[in-house]
């Protein structure tokens, strides 16, 4: 996407580019290539800013539509999925035609990203369908659906973050996502689920702790016994073949650009390849692959937990549910209160042995209004 220049114009030259490669890119002699133009084109047109946005989102959703003709779950998942994604975009967009099928439409094409873009295998692309799945489901009040949404988003951050090294992305990754978990506990809020509500602060809040421990090198400054330094040596050499098999870089989990002197083909460098698709196959290949070198990373976790329960904790979180929390109460006459302080306003959780929950949530009293006080 072109920086210099006035945006607009930008836009109405690259959208001329594309439909003029469509004269030479046709779909029965270049058939990928015809498919990649014509999504493409659709963003293009999702993202114009002069004429008629109306039918600029019908141009959009047109394009998509011829994209997703080559562009099948079975040929070429990973390319279906980006399409479905922007497919639906544009229907959560949509000015014309009746505004509730609209949103059915994108809910569906959202779904059908995530059935390929899973948090265990695309958590980036993940947490941005599934997110945007979550919205859309809160703005129209079914809180369910945004519940679900929320939940595989939640899930794709954990995983952006477990496979992190580098710190700096790591507070980017976390700085990106923070509103999710104040958007579920409100959701769970509003359908009347308190313990779901008080098991997603508690997840946010443990996993921030551990973001924090995790910014400091472990075992600073104090001894690590031989064979605990093995398994974290083992454990962070995993991840690395992990992140060069899916990202092609060994530190960071952000995609790379083909071209990368990295000799090893990623997942990421797979799809990013000029003029070449992911299919099917070679998916299930880079799965298989991956998920081996998950199930090892899993075993060594395992045994760096029984040899130091707060080592492993700082690399992995094991979440509590509701139960779980309930039987850390001790005495029912003790009563713990959880604060939890989103955007908007503070929630008071009482939790109490033996029973459900309460909550009492001030309204207004927010993170900016209690920045506000404080200062």
């Amino acid at each position: 996407m072109r920086i210099k220049g006035n945006r607009a114009d930008n836009i109405e030259q690259a959208i001329a580019y594309y439909e003029n490669a469509l004269k030479i890119c046709t779909k029965s002699a270049f058939t990928q290539d015809w498919a990649m133009t014509q999504n493409n084109l659709g963003i293009a047109y999702n993202n114009r800013l002069k004429r008629d946005r109306a039918e600029n989102i019908e141009q959009a959703i047109t394009a998509y539509q011829h994209a997703l003709q080559i562009r099948t779950k079975s040929a070429l998942p990973q390319d279906w999925a980006m399409t479905q994604n922007n497919l639906a975009n544009a229907y959560s967009d949509r000015i014309k035609g009746d505004r509730a099928e609209n949103i059915e439409q994108a809910i569906t094409a959202y779904q059908h990203a995530l059935e390929i873009w899973t948090p265990e295998n695309f958590p980036i692309n993940c947490l941005t369908a599934s997110r945007n799945l979550g919205n859309l489901a809160l703005k129209n009040n079914n809180w369910q659906l945004a519940i679900e949404g929320y939940s595989l988003a939640i899930k794709a951050i954990e995983q952006s973050r477990s496979w992190v090294i580098d710190e700096e992305r790591r507070q980017e990754i976390i700085a990106d996502s923070i509103e999710v978990y104040g958007k579920i506990v409100q959701a769970c809020l509003n359908l009347g689920q308190i313990e779901k509500a008080v098991e997603y602060t508690e997840r946010s809040r443990a996993q921030r702790l551990v973001d924090m421990m995790a910014s400091n090198e472990l075992y600073q400054g104090g001894e690590i016994v031989p064979e605990l330094e093995q398994h974290l040596q083992d454990y962070e050499e995993l991840q690395r073949r992990i992140n060069v098999l899916r990202f092609g870089s060994a530190s960071e989990a952000v995609p790379v650009l083909a071209g990368s002197p990295n000799k090893t083909m990623s997942l990421e460098m797979a799809v990013k390849q000029s003029g070449q698709s992911l299919t099917r196959e070679a998916l299930l290949k880079y799965e298989k692959e991956i998920q081996a070198l998950e199930a090892q990373k899993q075993q060594v976790w395992q045994q760096l937990r029984s040899y130091d329960p707060v080592l492993a904790g700082q690399i992995q979180v094991n979440h509590l549910d509701w139960k779980q929390m309930q039987q850390l109460i001790e005495e029912p006459t003790t009563a713990l209160l959880s604060f939890y302080t989103t955007g908007k306003d503070t929630h008071i959780f009482i939790l109490l042995k033996d029973r459900s929950p309460q909550v009492f949530t001030c309204v207004g009293q927010g993170g900016e209004a209690l920045q506000n006080w404080i200062l």
